[in-house]
């Protein structure tokens, strides 16, 4: 093994027994690069974009939270008690290099799961404010019923 390689090994060993291997790992642009995204995708997989479920005798309402997005940018799809929302966060400068960056940004998917079954008659959103509400018709499902022979 060379010698050099060995002393820099030693000196990072001794960094990390020391504790002061730690806080200069982000103290980098890289690291601070790496960071931001391990944030990003922290947020990510809590749940982004942010959304709230509600439930009436006959409707589900979904808010969904998209600041700075168009209504073009949204996808809705309801598939059975499930309702996805796709879209794309552009970053809003396209000039200049973030030096901090907290928003995400680019391709999402959120998949939110609705209480019951709900029809596709009388689904309705609308995006006001950067808040999607997104209204649909429970699936009146028969609980029970008597039959009568003829």
């Amino acid at each position: 093994m060379d010698l050099e390689k060995l002393l820099r090994w030693r000196e990072l060993a001794q960094k990390f027994q020391s504790g002061g291997f730690w806080p200069g790992v982000f103290d980098t642009p890289e690291g601070r690069d790496f960071w931001s995204t391990f944030a990003q995708s922290a947020e990510a997989e809590q749940g982004f974009p942010r959304a709230d479920v509600y439930a009436s005798e006959s409707e589900i309402t979904v808010l969904v939270e998209l600041p700075g997005l168009t209504r073009e940018d949204i996808e809705i799809l309801v598939l059975g008690s499930q309702i996805k929302v796709k879209g794309n966060v552009r970053e809003p400068l396209s000039n200049g290099k973030a030096i901090s960056r907290e928003r995400i940004y680019g391709p999402f998917e959120r998949v939110v799961q609705l209480p019951e079954q709900v029809r596709e008659e009388g689904a309705r959103a609308r995006f006001v404010n950067g808040l999607l509400e997104i209204r649909l018709v429970k699936e009146q499902i028969a609980e029970g019923f008597n039959v009568k022979i003829e």
